[in-house]
């Protein structure tokens, strides 16, 4: 299960990442999981109300952010 692996984060009003390595990594597990046949499903938090602070503005659903890490290959089932 991925969770909430946005592109958002990227986004520098979040400030500089502390695992600029995270895409990568999830992409390689992902891929791993799909070469074994295993499931993969990715959990997306879409916020759907009005935030007052601009990082979580990022995270609304009409938002540019609201789409999955590019590193991470498409697939898998989503839940939002």
């Amino acid at each position: 299960m991925v969770i909430d692996a946005r592109d958002a984060f990227d986004d520098p009003r979040w400030g500089r990442r502390n695992n600029r390595d995270a895409g990568r990594n999830i992409a390689d597990l992902v891929d791993a999981f799909g070469n074994a046949r295993l499931p993969v499903v990715f959990v997306q938090h879409a916020a759907t109300l009005v935030a007052t602070q601009d990082v979580v503005d990022l995270l609304q659903a009409t938002e540019a952010g609201v789409g999955r890490d590019p590193a991470i290959p498409p697939g898998g089932t989503l839940w939002t």
